[in-house]
């Protein structure tokens, strides 16, 4: 399903509404983390399904960043750009993933803690 709206949302975009598509990636992530953070009590089921959609609604736009590259840099470094692009955040995910599961498991466990983290999360998401 989300093929057709990609290649929609591809043809939607220009030069200039790419930097918009850009943020509203950067806004749907941080909206998505915050229902994550507030989901609590008898809405839980609810706020986690609302998280989940906001998430998979910004997974469509993520095409737009392999553009934005293409227009910013240069034909003779772009492909560099993409291999650094592509191996940064793989790398974060290796260096970081295991603390963040460490202190989030075993400092931090308790459920009001992980709701603060993921609100933490949501606010530092768009700076």
């Amino acid at each position: 399903m989300s093929v057709p709206f990609t290649v929609l949302l591809g043809r939607r975009f220009t030069r200039v509404d790419l930097r918009l598509g850009l943020a509203a990636i950067d806004l749907m992530e941080a909206v998505s983390l915050a229902l994550f953070s507030m989901a609590y009590g008898p809405l839980a089921p609810l706020l986690v399904l609302a998280w989940q959609l906001v998430d998979e609604a910004s997974s469509v736009l993520y095409s737009l960043y392999p553009a934005c590259e293409r227009i910013v840099y240069p034909e003779e470094k772009l492909r560099e750009a993409m291999l650094w692009h592509m191996a940064g955040p793989e790398l974060s995910v290796v260096l970081t993933y295991p603390a963040l599961g460490y202190v989030l498991g075993r400092v931090c466990g308790a459920p009001s803690r992980l709701r603060q983290a993921f609100a933490a999360f949501a606010a530092t998401s768009c700076s």
